[in-house]
């Protein structure tokens, strides 16, 4: 068994590629995100039941696997990709505030220095402790490092710095606005009068009514603002965070829950350093990695080798152009052996079996085909080819000086006659395969009727099979043509008629 493993962990450690590290650090990094995500915006209780829910559907997976129980492996797979889909439609909300965070979770910075934080947070303490001594409601949300306004309706512009007597006057249950929620980003009141989610299930705390409890709660599960809200009935302080609202015994508590909201968003310590540099955070790093290499080795790594044929074409390359070779076998059947995800880097279109004649021989040339001859990824081998062997027939091409003649077609018109058609250059010399006879050259035909005088024109070269130019240029010539009027024809005088022709 340990030599089984042994040999197991060789064929690993043989077919991985630095892509393929690369591939699962990739992978990795978007699992260490999920999970920081849902352990930071899911229930303890919800993440283990999904947890071992997984963990069990994994087990049935892997065991239907290694002992070859094709039907539970694909129920298991079917269930998976449902249990994905139903957690995408669940927790689509959830989802949204991630993407959202996205951009301020890695690096976001205090947006306002720590000198004002202390005094921030004590007038908000002091604020809710005096509303609760005087039964007044309030509800004021401290914005985080998430985007929270396409969650928020409503509300009245402001900009003011933070105070009591500012505080006082926009609760005061005199005015229109005191039952909506304060906004407040760093020491600065943005808006006043704004309406929240109401979170879908009613808080035990807001039992004998209070839509503000509900407001803050929903507001929490969206995003991670930090929400403070005052009974007007009871005159209790709560505080709704990280999608739970918890009702407080005294503002000193209000005070320390608040100062570690305002040092963690807003303070001037290292956040990005505390955040990810922690025990919690090593621990699900190193679940990330381990989950990540675990579907590597089920998902793209198969230790079985698979054997797969193919027929590909031949191509003849590197021919000298003095040469002329005749082509025996244009296709050949290859089988290549490799383990199963080396053959999703192979395409079968682009397998082409290359063979070089750079230097060939009068003759028949017998070539051997090997792995070299072949495009094949690394892990790929060659197992076998028909024909192993191609004979390709090669014979070298001869100059020869060959005169050119110039055909014509049609005739002249009968003002005209035909003095000359004559090529220049008037001799071409060409490559003809050795052994042929060849006298002449001939152009394409020149139509007669179509000249009205002296003049030149382009024709090409009419070159036989197997026979080429030494410089592999256009096969043209120019041909001059030379025309002259017709001579009167013979016995026809201009005397007038009728006289009788003189005697000598």
């Amino acid at each position: 068994m340990i030599e089984s493993l042994r040999g197991s962990l060789v064929n690993l450690t043989s077919a991985l590629r630095a892509t393929d590290l690369i591939d699962v650090l990739l992978v990795a990094f978007f699992l260490f995100v999920l999970f920081s995500w849902m352990t930071r915006s899911m229930s303890q209780s919800a993440v283990r039941g999904i947890g071992v829910l997984f963990a069990i559907l994994a087990g049935v997976f892997l065991s239907a696997r290694f002992l070859h129980m094709y039907l539970i492996g694909q129920v298991t797979t079917v269930l998976l990709f449902a249990i994905l889909l139903a957690a995408i439609v669940a927790f689509q909300t959830d989802l949204r505030r991630m993407f959202d965070r996205t951009g301020t979770w890695l690096f976001s910075r205090p947006s306002s220095p720590d000198s004002s934080g202390t005094l921030t947070v004590d007038l908000v303490v002091n604020a809710a402790s005096k509303f609760g001594e005087m039964r007044t409601g309030a509800l004021i949300a401290v914005k985080g490092a998430e985007p929270w306004d396409h969650q928020l309706q409503g509300g009245i512009e402001l900009g003011g710095t933070l105070s009591l007597p500012l505080l006082f006057s926009l609760f005061d249950h005199r005015t229109p606005g005191h039952d909506g929620a304060l906004l407040l980003e760093g020491d600065t009141v943005t808006k006043f009068a704004v309406q929240l989610p109401l979170a879908p299930i009613l808080p035990n705390v807001a039992r004998y009514g209070g839509t503000r409890h509900a407001a803050a709660l929903g507001l929490a599960e969206v995003c991670d603002a930090f929400v403070v809200v005052v009974s007007e009935e009871r005159g209790t302080i709560s505080v709704a965070h990280e999608g739970a609202i918890l009702e407080l015994e005294d503002a000193s508590q209000l005070r320390e829950r608040l100062g570690h909201f305002w040092q963690k968003h807003y303070g001037k310590s290292d956040r990005f350093r505390g955040r990810w540099w922690n025990r919690r955070s090593l621990w699900t790093a190193a679940l990330s990695i381990g989950v990540s290499a675990l579907m590597w080795v089920l998902f793209a790594y198969s230790p079985e080798i698979v054997n797969r044929s193919f027929d590909v074409p031949i191509e003849y390359r590197n021919v000298p152009p003095d040469w002329r070779i005749q082509e025996g076998s244009t296709t050949v059947r290859v089988r290549l052996s490799g383990p199963d995800q080396a053959f999703r880097l192979v395409d079968p279109a682009q397998l082409i079996v290359t063979l070089s004649l750079d230097q060939p021989q009068d003759g028949e040339n017998r070539l051997t085909i090997d792995r070299g001859n072949l495009n094949l990824p690394d892990q790929i081998t060659l197992a076998s080819v028909d024909p192993e062997v191609v004979t390709v027939r090669a014979w070298p091409l001869t100059p020869a000086l060959l005169l050119v003649h110039v055909p014509s077609l049609g005739r002249l018109p009968d003002s005209l006659e035909l003095v000359s058609l004559r090529a220049e250059p008037d001799s071409v010399t060409v490559l003809i395969p050795e052994g042929r006879f060849l006298s002449q050259l001939v152009t394409e035909p020149v139509a007669l009727d179509s000249v009205v005088q002296t003049g030149s024109i382009k024709r090409a070269l009419v070159l036989p099979d197997g026979v080429l130019l030494p410089d592999q240029g256009i096969p043209e010539v120019t041909v001059h043509i030379t025309v002259r009027p017709k001579a009167a024809e013979e016995g026809v005088s201009s005397r007038p008629q009728g006289r009788p022709p003189q005697r000598p």
